[in-house]
């Protein structure tokens, strides 16, 4: 057993009413520390509390001293006597100790070669995070600037559908407005020259005519040539047609 305040074993234990058991000059010292000086103590275990002055048993009568019992009381344990080790126990138990701690150690070196390995895994690990989070970071602004252009996209498509809608609208209106009315003119009526002149004031009734060009002009001088020789053969071909005739 052992003293609860040196934590070694008994020296004249001492038992208090609580039942704990400390050493004499353990109690006594702890007793002495307490300042101002008191009657009154706590067990240092449980914190029960006792009494140190015994009543002079001179004054007690007779009959009544086997009932007082003093709060320190001494107590005399018998405690098991260590049996005697031999030389071969001795020796065995020192082959069993030095087993043991090469087993220790070699579970030791084992074990700092796994932390070690282990921590250069979590560098690495560390690291692969580290940059997987930039390029995670760098991919949502990314995300954010595209989301903010198609935005701006969207909003300038509609505007400009707006605007070609808007359009589309007043070029209707001004067709619909402005648009030219076709006049019927008869067959005598393009064949000849109109006599009445029409007046400045007067609008006019159909839209006049394209001014001819240079092409138009060859092309009808062109046209009138290959009609005219259609109706009038070339002078080569007459004479062999009357050499013809006069053969026969």
């Amino acid at each position: 057993m052992s003293c609860c305040i040196c934590l070694e074993g008994l020296q004249c234990p001492v038992s208090l009413p609580c039942g704990h058991i400390f050493c004499r000059d353990c109690l006594k010292r702890v007793v002495q520390a307490v300042q101002p000086y008191s009657t009154l103590h706590a067990c240092p275990t449980c914190r029960a509390h006792y009494y140190i002055p015994c009543p002079n048993l001179s004054t007690v009568p007779p009959h009544l001293r086997p009932y007082i019992i003093p709060s320190i009381r001494r107590v005399y344990l018998d405690l098991p006597s260590k049996p005697e080790q031999t030389d071969a126990s001795t020796s065995h138990s020192s082959d069993a100790l030095s087993t043991e701690i090469a087993r220790l150690r070699a579970e030791n070196d084992a074990l700092r070669h796994n932390c070690c390995m282990w921590r250069k895994r979590a560098e690495v690990h560390s690291a692969a995070t580290l940059g997987l989070l930039e390029m995670s970071k760098t991919a949502k602004d990314q995300i954010f600037q595209l989301a903010q252009e198609r935005d701006q996209i969207r909003n300038e498509h509609r505007k400009l559908e707006h605007d070609y809608q808007q359009q589309k609208v007043i070029l209707r209106s001004i067709m619909s407005n402005t648009s030219p009315q076709m006049c019927p003119q008869s067959p005598s009526a393009s064949n000849t020259e109109p006599t009445a002149s029409v007046s400045s004031s007067d609008p006019p009734s159909c839209p006049p005519s394209p001014p001819n060009t240079e092409r138009s002009r060859k092309r009808r001088r062109t046209d009138m040539e290959n009609d005219a020789d259609c109706h009038h053969p070339p002078a080569k071909f007459a004479r062999s047609t009357n050499s013809v005739t006069e053969t026969l």
